[in-house]
């Protein structure tokens, strides 16, 4: 089949789901699939799901609050929604992460609810989730799947891409209507896509996620979505339309506050300077002018382009630790020293070395500390310019720093929550971001509050911060 075949095919699909934005619900059967046999099969999954997802979060009051977002926006979506039996789950997770299984049950993680500063924004993520259970996304996605499954890889990247295209902005469409319908400002969807939008770009600055493939292609997309977005909401009838629409800003406000962000100390997560995992019971300092990325994998920025990567690996039971760090780097590292010993009582190595591309020159300070017979922690300092001896020394330390903890230790540790501060007298955004007990107090402030660098708070405003 050619590709341009191909395309034909998943465009009419594509149409048949952004039909069903401005019409009814899709309940036929797709491949012999029905509304019903969706709901059993998700329900069947839910719980696998959940839990490894991080569970659900363990706050009935937020619990509640999202559930009846939800129910205000089932009775907007009226027969729409019949057909289907809708949940709603927060999850317990740190990511930014909202989807929906087919059927009707519907997931946001409580990194999603820190980032909207509204109930209606909260509404517009659930109504454009609910869209894709309306149209019947994920059993029209399958069925392109199955029809291509014998096709070459890239012709079914293609349709696959070519069909989530479409089914995004047949979602965006529908959410607008339902958020209207429900008495939600339907401008939240158009936001808050913004706020992922700028939230994605930061990930990818600050390192806690690589550069998405098709950088451009997916830029143009959000606009393009932004642009269809200003549309539908020109295109609603006068009937549609309120003068005063629900935002439900206090509202959000009072419902997130207190509510835990990031990663739990179960889960490894990082105070100012320090790391510690109260699962595996251990803890580490990184240097001074390091931030560490709050993402998967323990990774912390330093001066002069410094990266510093941890992680745990297996190692050969009967492999000395100074063999060990010259069997984890090139073949052409050359190394300036290599001393061995132990460090909280495991033994360890750590070694001054150097990459052997006079091309691409880099420098490292390696550490490994064995922390099982069979298993090792490693610490990577890296930088393209030779480390002063004061780097050296700071970066030693940051090794030796490592420790383990007891069982009342890592119990005493608890995880950082959002709080609500208000602003008491004229102040500037730096002198509220050093109440943030994270990295990068600054930018999460300017994150989860939606403010433009540079903001001046006046008496009476209200942020977010972390602590």
């Amino acid at each position: 089949m050619r590709v341009g075949r191909l395309l034909v095919i998943v465009l009419a699909l594509a149409w048949a789901s952004l039909a069903g934005a401005t019409h009814a619900a899709d309940v036929a059967s797709i491949d012999g699939v029905t509304p019903e046999m969706e709901m059993r099969e998700s329900a069947r999954s839910h719980a696998a799901l959940v839990a490894q997802l991080g569970g659900e979060y363990p706050d009935r009051v937020l619990q509640a609050y999202i559930a009846g977002i939800g129910a205000r926006l089932i009775a907007a979506a009226n027969s729409d929604a019949a057909a289907f039996q809708f949940t709603f789950t927060v999850l317990d997770t740190p990511g930014v992460l909202a989807f929906a299984q087919p059927g009707g049950f519907v997931y946001v993680s409580r990194a999603i609810l820190a980032l909207a500063n509204s109930e209606a924004e909260v509404a517009a993520v659930l109504a454009h989730e609910m869209g894709h259970v309306i149209l019947r996304h994920g059993s029209h996605r399958a069925s392109l799947l199955a029809a291509f499954s014998d096709r070459p890889r890239r012709e079914i990247t293609i349709a696959a891409n070519a069909l989530n295209h479409e089914q995004e902005i047949a979602a965006d469409a529908i959410s607008v209507q339902i958020l209207a319908a429900a008495g939600y400002d339907p401008a939240a969807q158009a936001q808050f896509l913004k706020t992922m939008d700028a939230q994605l770009t930061f990930e990818v600055d600050v390192g806690m996620r690589l550069h998405p493939n098709g950088e451009t292609e997916a830029q143009a997309t959000v606009a393009e979505r932004l642009a269809l977005l200003d549309a539908a909401l020109a295109g609603l009838p006068l009937s549609a339309r309120s003068a005063r629409w629900y935002d439900g800003r206090a509202e959000h406000r009072a419902a997130i506050d207190n509510m835990v962000f990031g990663f739990r100390p179960a889960q490894g997560m990082v105070s100012r300077s320090r790391y510690v995992d109260a699962a595996t019971r251990i803890t580490f300092d990184v240097p001074d002018g390091y931030q560490f990325r709050m993402g998967n994998g323990i990774a912390a920025d330093g001066p002069r382009g410094a990266l510093l990567q941890i992680d745990a690996r297996r190692m050969l039971a009967e492999m000395e630790m100074g063999d060990y760090l010259r069997s984890v780097v090139a073949p052409d590292t050359h190394f300036n020293s290599v001393e061995t010993g132990y460090i909280d009582g495991l033994r360890a190595a750590m070694a001054n070395a150097a990459s052997g591309n006079e091309a691409k020159r880099e420098y490292f300070i390696l550490g490994a500390i064995r922390t099982a017979n069979d298993r090792v922690m490693r610490f990577h300092f890296a930088q393209s310019e030779p480390f002063s001896e004061a780097e050296v020394a700071a970066s030693r330390s940051s090794i030796i720093s490592f420790r383990r903890i007891s069982a009342a230790e890592a119990q005493a540790w608890q995880p950082v929550r959002i709080h609500m501060h208000a602003v008491s007298t004229a102040t500037t955004l730096d002198a509220v971001a050093a109440q943030m007990d994270m990295p990068r107090g600054l930018d999460w402030l300017l994150r989860l509050n939606d403010l433009p660098p540079g903001a001046i708070l006046k008496a009476g405003d209200v942020v977010k911060v972390v602590r």
